[in-house]
């Protein structure tokens, strides 16, 4: 499949596009056997199932893009390709791998991401000065080899960055904190945004994210906005769900984003709180991508959240300034030196 050719994909699609999913599929352990050559039938689509549970992603059985692009990354191994900065950014397991033994070696690359920016880079260059290596912030053949030599990843091992991140979580300010805060609604909150907005308008610095384009242009306009901390708002149409999601992907947690998402949570009113909730870690480009802490609400339904729109952004607005006063965000220090 060429550049996202042919998606989205589901079950009944047919081609040599649908070879291409399973092939990928079946090299990472999800046996598509079943279903016919070229065919898209219920074994690829348990298989999609599968991978999206796996990389954390929404659970639809179809082959959308953003599940496309992660199908494409978990297909690389290190040492197969040179890893370097560059526009777009590299993105894939072998990033992902590289990242996760650079930090528990201490080489810090701020998260398990697998995107290769800035910080990634840095950690690199400070491998290679220990190692004695060319110091060009370049994971070429003579870089990996000296980080496979060191022994096998251990992805339970307690990175610098969880330590990093866990540290700056324990920090309080005995001063005045600014937080600036990024609202966006993501489809069928418009109402709810801009009541929120002129709750936190009160008391922070808060603006109000036009979404367009897909979730990867979202995160860069929440990264261009440079804010300390993003809320995306969605409603789940019907449905009688409330989901609170923050990044989770690899070996990484953000240990902010939960904490916000944990508090949005507990906060809900009723009668949102009396439905099905869930505060889920997940892999969306949208909470992978952006810089700074990030967090998801689905609400729902829609006619729910119309009628009790003021008593739901008052509770978001309260839980967010004191999580703010709480610092319960990453570092600002290292958004600075992110691309």
């Amino acid at each position: 499949m060429s550049l996202r050719q042919g998606i989205p994909l589901a079950e009944g699609s047919t081609g040599d596009s649908v070879d291409d999913v399973k092939f990928r599929l079946t090299e990472l352990g999800l046996d598509t056997s079943l279903d016919p050559a070229s065919t898209y039938g219920p074994a690829t689509r348990a298989a999609v199932e599968a991978f999206q549970r796996r990389r954390g992603l929404p659970i639809t059985g179809v082959l959308d893009v953003p599940t496309w692009d992660t199908l494409v990354e978990a297909g690389y191994r290190l040492g197969r390709r040179v890893l370097l900065r560059q526009v777009p950014l590299l993105r894939g397991d072998d990033v992902a791998d590289l990242q996760q033994r650079l930090c528990a070696l201490g080489f810090d690359t701020n998260r398990v991401d697998g995107l290769f920016g800035a910080l990634t880079e840095h950690a690199v260059e400070q491998f290679q000065q220990n190692m004695g290596l060319k110091t060009d912030g370049v994971a070429g053949l003579l870089t990996i080899e000296a980080l496979l030599r060191l022994g096998p990843r251990t992805e339970n091992a307690r990175s610098v960055t969880e330590v990093r991140a866990d540290e700056t979580l324990r920090r309080h300010f005995d001063g005045p904190l600014h937080r600036s805060i990024a609202i966006a609604d993501l489809g069928g909150m418009a109402a709810a945004v801009a009541q929120l907005f002129r709750e936190l308008n009160l008391s922070t610095e808060v603006s109000v994210i036009e979404v367009t384009g897909d979730e990867s242009a979202q995160a860069a306009q929440a990264n261009a906005a440079g804010v300390d901390l993003y809320l995306g708002l969605h409603s789940t149409g019907k449905s009688n769900l409330c989901r609170t999601m923050f990044y989770k992907g690899y070996s990484y947690t953000s240990s902010a984003g939960q904490l916000l998402a944990e508090h949005l949570h507990r906060v809900l009113p009723p009668p949102f709180a009396d439905g099905v909730n869930e505060v889920v870690g997940m892999a969306l480009p949208l909470l992978r991508e952006t810089l700074m802490t990030a967090v998801i609400l689905e609400v729902g339904p829609t006619a729910l959240v119309a009628e009790n729109a003021p008593a739901l952004c008052q509770a978001l607005a309260k839980a967010i300034l004191e999580t703010a006063r709480n610092d319960a965000v990453e570092d600002r220090s290292s958004f600075s030196s992110r691309p």
